[in-house]
């Protein structure tokens, strides 16, 4: 279901494998402050009530791999996850179950998070939950996303990869843009592809300023804290030993500053055209500003190729 980074994977020759299932696999939610044990027919209710959470998104995005809207009388787009919530009515434990859902994509306040991620999502997948569950956990790479990226590195013959080298400024002047280091180097390019998260825009120093616009923009994200887990589970799982986690916090990552992008509500129509918008001999890309898969690789990859294309048209018109 993800086209962009499918190409890729078969461009480089990479094995995939299907995630394995779990044999014997628990399926529970928290319920009214108890675990409660789901039947597979629980979850086949429950997956009907994501399909009627999301469904807005069948007329909302009719074409989810352009930016056209389709009719939005009743305001979705505008709404948060709680919001879209208070339209569904169900059994507590199902809700339960479909709220856990919500802050699983969310990772950060259902009232503060567009919903519009997530139908978006749903509607990439065929307008289906069963399928946008499969898009993003049926399938694995065996040797990790690792040998995707080098793949693609080792294809980049003209281009010098640095590592560990922070950009602290980036000045468009005499014809020219340039990127000094925290090290203290500096690199000139006609042009320059800015990909950084939104989170971290402005952390760089832009001259001339970019537009307001990119300059307010924050989405919503977040990341839960791993520390005192075993305490947390005893009241849910009493006697359970928690041996190791395994995380990264990356809301205090200083090239982060957050997870995935999740807009706010109300942001998709209002910034999402402007962060793709060029401004000088600046073109900006990444996965937060794609229009398709945004926050995924295969996103990332749709706004690479948007980027480069205009940066090639740009470089050929004779304007610079």
């Amino acid at each position: 279901m993800q086209p962009n980074v499918w190409a890729e994977i078969q461009r480089y020759g990479i094995e995939t494998e299907p995630l394995p299932v779990v044999e014997g696999l628990r399926q529970a939610v928290v319920s009214g402050g108890r675990v409660v044990d789901l039947s597979d027919d629980d979850v086949a209710r429950a997956m009907e009530l994501l399909n009627q959470f999301c469904s807005p998104g069948t007329e909302l995005f009719p074409e989810p791999y352009t930016e056209a809207w389709g009719p939005d009388p009743q305001g979705v787009g505008d709404r948060s996850f709680r919001e879209q919530l208070e339209t569904v009515k169900a059994d507590p434990v199902l809700y339960d179950w479909l709220e856990s859902m919500c802050c699983a994509v969310a990772l950060g306040p259902l009232d503060k998070s567009a919903v519009t991620e997530y139908l978006r999502t749903y509607a990439l997948s065929g307008w289906s939950a069963e399928q946008a569950s499969a898009a993003l956990t049926a399938t694995k790479l065996v040797k990790g996303t690792r040998e995707l990226i080098d793949g693609i590195a080792g294809q980049a013959a003209l281009a010098d990869i640095r590592l560990n080298s922070h950009v602290t400024r980036v000045v468009q002047s005499d014809g020219e843009v340039r990127v000094e280091l925290a090290g203290g180097d500096t690199i000139t390019a006609p042009t320059a592809v800015i990909a950084l998260p939104m989170n971290v825009l402005n952390s760089v120093e832009f001259e001339p300023r970019l537009s307001d616009t990119k300059r307010r923009a924050v989405p919503m994200t977040a990341f839960d804290d791993t520390a005192g887990m075993q305490e947390a589970l005893q009241p849910l799982l009493p006697g359970v030993e928690v041996e190791s986690i395994v995380g990264w916090d990356w809301s205090n990552g200083p090239l982060s500053l957050g997870t995935w992008c999740i807009y706010r509500p109300g942001q998709l129509a209002g910034i999402l055209p402007d962060l793709r918008t060029t401004e000088g001999r600046h073109f900006f890309a990444g996965a937060d500003s794609a229009i398709g898969w945004r926050s995924f690789i295969d996103g990332a990859i749709q706004s690479g190729y948007h980027a480069a294309r205009h940066v090639d048209d740009y470089l050929n018109s004779g304007s610079q």
